[in-house]
């Protein structure tokens, strides 16, 4: 069933204001995030489904319509919480034995990685089996 908010959404997509669109949704993106993380950790977790839909909607993504906006959100807010603690969602900083930073290790499940360089270096991934992901030093 769909309602007014729905066809705001709809409208917004259509005129490309998807900054208006997340806006509009930011306070329950925080607070589903919040209460699946059980946390303030959830507020980090929103930022990441933020840019995840942000990046997502300028691909073009979601515009098709067959499903309202709000299963959308919904929907990546609940992947994004269950993924959260993966290793490949998340960056690990390094420091050398005598404390000085060295960068930031990157991970990239098996299953994304479509070859892409890895940023900024332009390096390429390395594929560690024993933990069956892409992984590249961030410099």
């Amino acid at each position: 069933m769909r309602d007014a908010r729905d066809a705001e959404d709809t409208r917004l997509l259509e005129t490309g204001e998807i900054d208006l669109l997340l806006a509009g949704w930011y306070e329950t993106i925080v607070d589903v995030c919040v209460a699946k993380m059980r946390g303030p950790v959830g507020e980090d977790v929103a930022q990441a489904v933020c840019e995840r839909l942000w990046k997502e909607l300028k691909a073009g993504r979601h515009r098709d319509g067959k499903l309202p906006f709000r299963v959308v959100v919904y929907s990546v807010s609940s992947w994004v919480c269950r993924g959260w603690y993966e290793p490949g969602w998340q960056e690990n900083e390094l420091f050398d034995l005598d404390g000085a930073y060295v960068g930031k290790v990157h991970f990239v499940r098996e299953d994304l990685y479509r070859g892409q360089p890895c940023e900024p270096s332009g390096g390429s991934y390395v594929f560690r089996p024993a933990i069956g992901y892409y992984e590249c030093l961030r410099v």
